[in-house]
């Protein structure tokens, strides 16, 4: 059974990839980026008969710069990049609610390319791994992470060197909307509510990630990777019914509700044991608060919650996660008890007594 729940949000990897209210910016440093870069210049054109898609890697090239550009410009209007994603898709605005996805995962893996990870997470698998000679994790912990990123598995790969990424991810108990995978057991298991941005799923959900080599430089045979996929995920929504192609694995928690219940409920099961939650980075927005209910509401003996985050956040957090919580569990002899650990640049992510 689950015991120890570790609850990352952007603030786990802020050391690796730039927080919300930089991403926007960030975004466009990127496009201007990608502009100048030669190894994107490739000749000829990529094609897709079925759906009469035939354009030349060059336009394709400027579509991907032109993208982060506008994005980026627009998320700048926004509290967050996934604001924004929710607006378009309210507004019924598929095709630009696509493209988005597109853009955010070719994004991601471009700031990740170079082998920027955050050291915390290097620390952190150090210390929950058991085994020598082999990779076991505890089965009485799990994670759960808000965050789209490849933070995780780039870090885990650093202990599995030989390893694909699909290895990586089983090695994880990756569960998302895209792979298949199912909560089962007891067993340890990594939850990424928004799934994997820089991945792609093939239509068995098969993940499949731009390059293995992680840490590498973005080679010709990577770039046409990045420019096939995004024209792929840029063509129309009635020509994708012809098409039999590779999606980026960037699925919000708001995406097919109903598809999910299953998943939820095996979900809320495994948590009901849960003593002990770890929140690394994580502020408990609004925009997320039905979901962070959903996953607190059966942890019928939650004693402890550890919050770590920048002292200058502290309250609003605790704040927000007293507004997750019920009554219950707040007030009164059965009340659990929340702690403050205050994170500094040089911090680890905090491992409670139960470990």
């Amino acid at each position: 059974m689950t015991k120890v729940l570790y609850l990352l949000g952007a603030g786990a990897s802020a050391n690796a990839i730039s927080p919300n209210q930089n991403l926007a910016t960030n975004m466009i440093n990127v496009s201007d980026e990608l502009k100048n870069n030669t190894v994107y210049r490739i000749g000829g054109k990529f094609e897709i008969p079925q759906c009469g898609y035939s354009k030349s890697y060059e336009f394709i090239h400027s579509q991907v710069v032109d993208s982060l550009r506008y994005y980026g410009a627009l998320a700048q209007k926004h509290q967050s990049v996934d604001t924004l994603a929710k607006k378009l898709l309210i507004k019924g605005d598929v095709s630009g609610y696509n493209r988005l996805k597109a853009t955010l995962g070719i994004y991601f893996f471009i700031v990740q390319a170079a082998g920027s990870l955050d050291s915390r997470y290097d620390s952190f698998f150090a210390s929950l791994i058991q085994s020598e000679g082999g990779i076991s994790f505890p089965d009485d912990v799990a994670i759960i992470s808000w965050n789209y990123d490849t933070q995780l598995e780039g870090s885990l790969k650093e202990f599995m060197p030989k390893s694909k990424m699909e290895d990586v991810r089983e090695q994880l108990k990756i569960v998302e909307s895209y792979d298949g995978r199912k909560i089962e057991g007891n067993e340890f298991f990594t939850y990424k509510v928004n799934g994997t941005a820089s991945l792609v799923f093939d239509s068995s959900g098969k993940a499949m990630p731009f390059t293995e080599e992680w840490g590498t430089s973005i080679n010709k045979e990577i770039a046409i990777n990045i420019l096939e996929f995004y024209a792929k995920n840029s063509i129309p929504e009635e020509a994708r019914t012809k098409v039999k192609f590779n999606r980026t694995g960037l699925q919000y928690c708001w995406e097919n509700i109903e598809e999910r219940e299953a998943e939820f409920k095996r979900l809320k099961n495994r948590l009901n044991d849960v003593q002990t939650v770890v929140v690394i980075g994580y502020s408990f927005p609004f925009f997320n608060r039905s979901f962070d209910r959903l996953f607190f509401e059966d942890m019928e003996y939650l004693r402890d919650i550890y919050i770590q985050t920048l002292p200058e956040s502290m309250a609003d957090v605790r704040s927000s996660l007293t507004s997750v919580l019920e009554r219950d569990k707040v007030e009164g002899p059965g009340k659990v008890n929340i702690h403050s650990v205050e994170a500094s640049p040089g911090s680890q992510f905090f491992l409670p007594p139960d470990l």
